[in-house]
């Protein structure tokens, strides 16, 4: 399937200028290693996920993530 060429789409180029765009855009293609599956978002919302340290990432604003979304995790005190 071949998909039609909107920089020469004249109501696309119309909406362009109307909003003041300068280049095209781009698309991020779904990456399993960064981006959370359908499943995981699932499992993540009720009860939680159990997994260990390194499967978290601490981003720059010293919040926690699991792939690419913030996490809050609880991690129990093992010497009780």
């Amino acid at each position: 399937m071949k998909l039609p060429d909107f920089r020469n789409f004249e109501s696309f180029n119309e909406l362009h200028k109307k909003v003041g765009t300068q280049g095209l855009g781009y698309f991020d293609l779904f990456d399993l290693a960064s981006h959370l599956t359908g499943t995981e978002r699932s499992a993540l919302e009720n009860p939680g996920v159990l997994l260990k340290a390194d499967g978290l990432r601490v981003l720059p604003d010293q919040s926690l993530a699991i792939k690419n979304n913030r996490v809050l995790a609880y991690i129990p005190d093992e010497a009780w």
